[in-house]
């Protein structure tokens, strides 16, 4: 089944959510996800063996890793991309750290009038978040009170407030910032999409373009290369 085709194992703990998918040529052939009380570290490990289960496949037939690596939960992320790296480097399997944020906005960037704003809850009344204008990215990654969040929206002359559809996603969209935004953002064209952690499709896209890129040159792509972007002070490499 998997002889002379590209299998992309996904790894998602940045957030509430735990996630693990496989991704053959481009399309979904497991997707499984916990989000409950328990620990990132108790519930990944099962997840991984119950994808591979699922499809009938071993490691060894995983042809690359993409992990989130941020930004996001400080030890979820230590998790997910830990256990990416060791992977990794026990099966010689390149590995590539996704933005979180891109890949929550991956599968909603369409037409040139359409605002894709992912929003991650980084506490302390803040939230993770970009802005994407079309496919063109028009607001650098930062940490941000939704108020700030839309106070660039109502100032960037790109967006225009009569034409432009603004889609939001993510878990920092709690009912309390919904309430601020259609506060702060009147006459906006808004969608609040139901999504709280990125598709394993939209992790392996990501991963897949940037590997393609490089000429598929996996040298580039290894554990002991990769980081992790937690976006605060205390960024570190592990």
């Amino acid at each position: 089944m998997f002889k002379n085709r590209f299998l992309i194992m996904t790894i998602d703990t940045s957030c509430k959510t735990t996630a693990c998918g496989l991704v053959l040529d481009g399309v979904t052939i497991a997707d499984f996800s916990v989000c409950d009380n328990k620990t990132h570290s108790v519930k990944l490990m099962p997840l991984i063996d119950k994808a591979l289960n699922y499809c009938g496949a071993i490691i060894e037939n995983v042809d690359l890793i993409a992990v989130t690596n941020g930004p996001g939960s400080y030890t979820g992320l230590r998790i997910g991309v830990v256990t990416a790296k060791t992977f990794a480097y026990i099966n010689n399997i390149p590995v590539i750290g996704v933005n979180t944020l891109d890949a929550l906005a991956h599968g909603f960037i369409c037409g040139e009038q359409v605002l894709t704003v992912p929003v991650i809850d980084a506490r302390n009344t803040r939230v993770y978040t970009t802005c994407y204008l079309g496919s063109e990215q028009i607001f650098d990654y930062n940490a941000l009170t939704i108020a700030e969040l839309c106070s660039f929206v109502t100032n960037d002359n790109k967006i225009n407030k009569d034409s432009t559809s603004v889609i939001l996603c993510g878990d920092g969209l709690t009912e309390a910032n919904k309430m601020i935004i259609d506060q702060l953002l009147p006459g906006y064209n808004l969608f609040y999409k139901d999504i709280i952690a990125p598709t394993p499709a939209s992790i392996a896209a990501i991963a897949m373009n940037e590997y393609a890129k490089s000429g598929s040159d996996s040298s580039m792509y290894t554990g002991e290369k990769l980081g992790v972007n937690y976006m605060k002070k205390y960024n570190a490499v592990i």
